[in-house]
């Protein structure tokens, strides 16, 4: 026995972007069309909500059948692009699921991604030395990462959308 839902599309929200995957490879938002896509924002040195949320995607994601997953992508957009390069977020986002990707891009690709999705976060330190908000990250820093980060406040919003590309739904956290 089976039940379909029909969301309706959530008007205003979404869109098409450029952005570089964590494979380093320049991507499209509608390169993921054909698939159910649940997409969440954050950045890897994030000391507390990104690795919670990430960890529980991790555990509904392994819970599926293999035939869904197949048809689902989980995909994380940095905050944080003058940290997280794509190679970071790679091994960033092979800690919860190596299927999961990571979403980056210029400043001004991540501005798009974020007023396209109405995704809401504020800077408010930056130029932290590392050590001081490494504390709780899930992968070891590198010598080839920077010495210092930036500090974001924010939110989380998970968006699931359908393969046609559009919003059927947000789910909020608390911050």
């Amino acid at each position: 026995m089976s039940a379909e839902i029909n969301l309706p599309v959530l008007s205003g929200v979404g869109g098409n972007f450029n952005a570089v995957d964590s494979n380093n490879k320049a991507v499209q938002f509608s390169d993921y069309k054909g698939n159910v896509v649940v997409m969440g924002y954050g950045y890897t040195n994030c000391p507390d909500i990104c690795p919670f949320t990430l960890g529980y995607l991790k555990k509904v994601y392994e819970g599926l059948p293999a035939y869904v997953r197949k048809k689902t992508k989980i995909l994380f957009v940095s905050i944080d692009p003058e940290y997280d390069t794509p190679q970071h977020l790679k091994e960033f986002m092979a800690h919860f699921n190596k299927d999961f990707i990571g979403i980056t891009g210029s400043r001004e690709n991540v501005d798009q991604i974020a007023e396209l999705f109405q995704m809401k976060y504020t800077k408010i330190a930056e130029d932290i030395p590392v050590e001081f908000v490494d504390y709780c990250s899930v992968v070891k820093k590198s010598n080839t990462r920077n010495a210092t980060t930036n500090v974001y406040n924010h939110g989380i919003v998970l968006y699931l959308i359908d393969t046609e590309g559009d919003v059927r739904s947000l789910g909020y956290g608390h911050y």
